[in-house]
C-alpha cells in the first residue's frame, strides 16, 4: 500500500526541498527506493546559484504495515551538484495510504519534518 510514487516537501535547519519518491516494498516489509530531491530554499548565501538544482537519495529500510509506520535511511546519493546528505526517515502513513509524514535525523537532532502525498 505504500509502493509506488509519492510528492512532498522536507524542512529543517532552514533548508526546505521538494521531494518525488518511489518506493518497492516486499510482502514481508523490506523497503527500498529513492527521492528525488529538489533544493527550494538555503540559509547559505554561497548556495544560491544551486536553488532549483536535484539530487537523488537511494533509500532502504522496513515499513510495519500494523502500526503504518515506515523507518528506513539513505545509503547512496547521486548528488552532482552537492545539495544533499544522507538522512534517516521515521514516517507514519495515514489510514487510507494518501498521506505520510513524520521526522527526520538531520544529523541526529531528529527536529525536521518530511511530508508528502500521493
Amino acid at each position: 500500500a505504500v509502493a509506488g510514487p509519492w510528492n512532498g516537501i522536507w524542512t529543517g535547519k532552514g533548508f526546505r526541498y521538494q521531494a518525488h519518491m518511489t518506493l518497492n516494498v516486499t510482502s514481508n516489509g523490506e523497503i527500498d527506493g529513492m527521492i528525488e530531491w529538489t533544493l527550494l530554499v538555503s540559509p547559505r548565501p554561497s548556495e544560491a546559484g544551486k536553488i532549483g538544482k536535484k539530487g537523488v537519495e537511494y533509500v532502504r529500510g522496513r515499513f510495519n504495515s500494523a502500526a503504518a509506520v515506515l523507518n528506513f535511511e539513505g545509503y547512496r546519493k547521486d548528488d552532482p551538484n552537492v545539495i544533499l546528505g544522507l538522512d534517516r526517515y521515521r514516517l507514519v502513513v495515514s489510514e487510507q495510504y494518501k498521506t505520510m509524514g513524520g521526522i527526520t535525523a538531520s544529523g541526529g537532532s531528529w527536529d525536521s519534518q518530511f511530508y508528502l502525498s500521493r
